[in-house]
């Protein structure tokens, strides 16, 4: 895998001209219920995942190579997850089109982390969107990820329960294409190959305020699919 694409990528989705400002939230889930509208959920491992470069702690992942099953019971929402994430290239992008523009969106992450990885702030883990046709990706400054109890022996598999974190309450999606990229922004090795701090993604839930019609949708990609479909064959 050539890094250097990789790192092309990533600097066209999170510019160095992003624009700041955004006020977000983060937190384990206890204010999910009280959000109201129209709730959509796209799950991780059906993203285009065809230049995915990242590490686990004694190995090199490429590609659809990332999709784990949920083996551990975690809780994923579709018993897949996006793992191996631990270098400083790492990241996935979920493609959103929406039937027209829409504020006030909110984003949540469900996500978790393994053993060492108790927390994650927005320097070192980088959450933003943009519409097709922006040029800077908005980032979000959700302030940090906290991954309670994850050293704990959650039934000798060392994988914490899944959990849904609020990043924002206010993000803004054009009628069209908007992308809502995830990438890893830090280089604290945490052992063996692992070269980064990063979490597990299981899926994004977009939530559109209850007075707005518009509706989202996401294309889930082939080869992603495939690969799903192999694993289950296993």
């Amino acid at each position: 895998m050539n890094k250097k694409i990789l790192r092309t990528v990533i600097g066209t989705l999170f510019a160095a001209t992003m624009c700041f400002g955004m006020t977000a939230f983060a937190g384990d889930g206890a204010d999910k219920e009280e959000i109201k509208g129209t709730s959509y959920k796209f799950e991780a491992e059906h993203t285009d995942l065809s230049v995915f470069f990242g590490r686990g702690y004694s190995n090199e992942t490429t590609g659809v190579g990332a999709i784990c099953y949920d083996k551990y019971q975690a809780g994923a929402s579709n018993d897949y997850f996006i793992c191996d994430m631990y270098d400083t290239s790492s990241f996935i992008s979920f493609t959103i089109e929406s039937s027209e523009d829409v504020e006030n969106v909110t984003l949540i992450l469900r996500a978790t982390a393994e053993k060492g990885i108790e927390s994650l702030t927005d320097k070192e883990f980088m959450i933003g969107y943009r519409a097709e046709a922006d040029t800077e990706m908005t980032r979000i400054e959700f302030g940090t990820l906290e991954f309670d109890d994850v050293n704990s022996d959650w039934k000798g598999s060392g994988l914490r329960p899944f959990s849904d974190y609020v990043i924002s309450k206010e993000v803004s999606l054009k009628k069209g294409v908007n992308y809502v990229g995830f990438a890893v922004s830090n280089d604290e090795k945490i052992g063996g190959t692992a070269v980064a701090k990063a979490p597990i993604i299981d899926c994004i839930e977009l939530i559109v305020p209850e007075d707005c019609k518009a509706e989202l949708t996401m294309e889930e990609n082939a080869a992603s699919l495939k690969q799903i479909e192999r694993l289950e064959d296993e």
